[in-house]
């Protein structure tokens, strides 16, 4: 196996960055599914998302580095799976933009709003 065009301690932020990407998907995800469960909205969730998002943005950054490097891959599914977290995280934010969108433009008097 030919030595990582990034070099060790590149692929080894990789790994550990892929680490974390599991690590706050899963806090973002057991949080968001326990208020869900318990019927209240969490402000705590979106900051987890929100960095469990910045993880994923980092990990296919550094991917992409180590590929233009030269780095190969296990297999041709590590891309498309390094890869897939981020098109779903742009998707489901366009989604939720729609969303909130739509329910904005159903409320008659913004300003009566609870803020």
């Amino acid at each position: 196996m030919p030595p990582i065009a990034g070099g060790p301690r590149v692929s080894g932020v990789h790994m550990w960055v892929g680490i974390a990407v599991l690590g706050t998907n899963a806090l973002a995800g057991g949080w968001g599914a326990i208020s869900w469960v318990r019927g209240f909205a969490s402000s705590p969730f979106w900051w987890m998302l929100r960095a469990a998002q910045v993880a994923v943005a980092i990990q296919v950054a550094i991917g992409m580095y180590l590929v233009a490097r030269g780095a190969s891959s296990p297999d041709g599914l590590h891309i498309a799976y390094g890869i897939s977290p981020l098109v779903v995280t742009l998707i489901s934010e366009g989604m939720r933009a729609g969303a909130a969108q739509r329910e904005l433009e159903e409320v008659p008097d913004l300003d009566a709003l609870d803020r």
